[in-house]
């Protein structure tokens, strides 16, 4: 069994002002809806060392994606007539061109309303053919293996294409199906290895009948069996392509179909020292594949495991408390019967939860723990719970708050569990509230019918009470702040314009709005807010940027910035969000800041939950005192290096 760590100080999302909503609903195409190319254009780039063209959009319109056409050949046109051969939808390609020459490459956009008119078409030019001894030295005398941290490591689609139109995995995918373990490796006289790794086993389509004794005949993919082999390899000009070719009947981490085993042919896409990209182009379908030949190092477990149940610190152990519960489903929130939802206390500090039906949306499968333990304002404290469910189950809330006001609350987070993981849920140091009783709030809505989640080992402990357990603050922090004036830094494009903006300021528990908006100052890279009225909680304080930045489904993108107050300023949110979707966000975070100080905030290797064609970025100083002047500099968004 895994473990997963959560490691925040005061997680929040903008859960004080609870809503729900339902998806739009899809009429038809629309013919006014077609997506505009104006003011659209794409960056372009080659490296002359490699041979390699990478070319990326950033600026789509909402609900658009793009659509590459790329002239592979040299001959001016794009291999179909009336340009219907695209070749990629992701939002940047890169392609490693082995001949010199001049070539074309377009894009165009689409929407569920269909497609762009005509397109946005650029040339480029490679400037040398490409050396077999280069190609050789890249490839050879080491060891590779598919990237798992990388969308798309593995992906299928349309003939002509890259190969991830139709399916693209995403990190770590494929991990119980024996094809991480695999590696491959070539000799400069010519010689390839394949290795099947510690499970011994090749993983296999469904569809082969090669390996068939191995094979469950129930729809899925399989595992056979297999030794390592040693065969050949090549790499064949095939006009401007080059491609690897492999002996008849060679083994590969992923066999997609019979002709693949029997001739294997893959179209080299990418390749460096580090990093080769594969096509193989199958009957009717592509698949691609990304691998590298860095070290496989195992992630280091941290070493706090949560804090400890059983030590006299732990208030948990001395309260009371009573349970409540809710479930519905649909989007009209139907209730399913009293009593639907299983509760059992197995002892020891474990509870198991039972949802033997399916929900829909985030507050439709509330289970509440309504406690008898007291808070107070002049002491801090630490939190910890253990979570293993059956199933996968996203989007999980887990909220600590006051039974008089839910919004009085310490963190208000919402987390994905992976079937059969514990996850290790912490809040260090958190300032202290004035909470009569405290209600611990777990949500399971839109979690598969039949999830089973134990919830264990729950703990409320004053911070200066010594438990034993240590605490992750005592780790010390890195606080190098991520350089900005890089090439990879997708922020500056935003610098470089007048970001649209949406602004919320507030006061008092009656949420009375300020006549006028807080002050906003646009200098370069840096960005001076003023707030002249104090605000009294969450949201209250709120300056957004509507980015035209966008992303792919599990795309990873680090995200930092400096933030220098005037005063000192506790558990400010830092959101980043798709653009009119606020449970769609690759972070919400909060943070503490120190008066006059420049506070680095860094969150490394964030993952997409989903494709956002806009990208908005929140500040929230709610709470703040009056007269708070607030310097962010230095913002910086970029895909994170694996």
């Amino acid at each position: 069994m895994n473990n997963i760590f959560k490691t925040v100080s005061a997680f929040l999302f903008a859960g004080a002002l609870l809503t729900s909503c339902s998806p739009d609903e899809f009429k038809g195409a629309d013919q006014n809806g077609i997506p505009s190319l104006e003011g659209m254009d794409f960056d372009l780039t080659i490296d002359a060392s490699t041979n390699q063209m990478t070319a990326a959009v950033t600026n789509l319109p909402k609900g658009a994606y793009p659509i590459w056409y790329l002239d592979t050949d040299g001959d001016g046109d794009y291999d179909g007539a009336d340009n219907t051969d695209q070749y990629s939808t992701l939002q940047s390609i890169s392609k490693v061109f082995a001949k010199k020459g001049t070539y074309n490459i377009m894009l165009k956009i689409g929407n569920r309303n269909g497609f762009s008119t005509g397109g946005i078409e650029k040339s480029f030019t490679i400037e040398n053919d490409m050396l077999d001894e280069k190609t050789l030295k890249q490839l050879c005398d080491k060891q590779w293996r598919i990237d798992y941290s990388k969308p798309a490591h593995m992906g299928c689609g349309e003939p002509g294409t890259d190969g991830t139109g139709w399916w693209s995995a995403a990190p770590n995918d494929k991990a119980d199906w024996g094809v991480y373990d695999d590696r491959i490796s070539f000799t400069m006289d010519g010689a390839y290895t394949y290795n099947p790794g510690e499970g011994g086993t090749v993983y296999v389509n469904t569809g082969c009948s090669i390996f068939s004794e191995f094979n469950t005949n129930d729809g899925n993919d399989f595992m056979a069996t297999v030794a390592e082999q040693t065969t050949r390899y090549e790499i064949v000009m095939e006009g401007s392509d080059r491609y690897l070719v492999l002996s008849a009947n060679t083994l590969f981490p992923y066999i997609s179909a019979d002709g693949q085993y029997a001739n294997p042919r893959f179209r080299i896409e990418d390749l460096t020292s580090k990093q080769m990209v594969l096509v193989y182009e199958g009957d009717g379908i592509n698949w691609h594949f990304i691998l590298t030949s860095t070290d496989d190092v195992p992630v280091e477990e941290p070493s706090f495991k949560g804090y400890k149940y059983d030590s006299p610190c732990n208030k948990w152990l001395s309260t009371s408390f009573t349970m409540s519960y809710f479930y519905a489903h649909g989007d009209g929130w139907e209730s399913y019967p009293d009593g639907s939802i299983g509760f059992t206390d197995n002892g020891n500090g474990k509870y198991n939860v039972s949802l033997p039906y399916e929900s829909n949306m985030q507050w439709q499968a509330q289970v509440v723990f309504h406690t008898d333990m007291v808070t107070n304002a002049v002491t801090n404290y630490d939190f910890s719970v253990k979570f293993t469910s059956n199933s996968d189950a996203k989007g999980v809330t887990v909220k600590l708050t006051s039974e008089a006001s839910d919004d009085v609350y310490y963190f208000a987070d919402r987390i994905d569990l992976k079937a059969d993981e514990t996850y290790i849920f912490y809040y260090d140091n958190m300032q202290g509230l004035d909470i009569d009783a405290v209600k611990f709030v777990l949500d399971f809505g839109g979690v598969p019918a039949g999830t089973e989640v134990e919830v264990a080992e729950i703990v409320l402990k004053e911070h200066d009470c010594d438990d034993g357990a240590g605490h992750p603050s005592d780790e010390p922090a890195d606080n190098t702040p991520y350089a900005y004036d890089t090439e990879d830094n997708l922020w500056k494009a935003v610098d470089a314009t007048e970001c649209e903006m949406s602004f919320f300021y507030a006061h008092g528990d009656g949420w009375e709005s300020y006549p006028e908006a807080p002050g906003f100052v646009h200098n370069g890279n840096a960005y001076t807010i003023t707030l002249p009225g104090e605000t009294n909680m969450q949201w209250q304080a709120q300056v957004a940027f509507l980015t035209n930045l966008s992303c792919g489904e599990a795309e990873v993108y680090d995200f930092g910035c400096i933030m220098t107050p005037n005063t000192d300023l506790k558990n400010v949110t830092v959101k980043l969000v798709m653009n009119g979707d606020d449970n769609t966000y690759f972070f919400a975070n909060s943070v503490n800041l120190e008066a006059d100080t420049e506070n680095v905030i860094k969150f490394p290797a964030q993952v997409a939950p989903a494709a956002m064609p806009r990208i908005s970025l929140f500040f929230d100083f709610g709470g703040n005192p009056a007269d708070t002047e607030i310097v962010v500099k230095d913002i910086v968004f970029k895909k994170t290096v694996q």
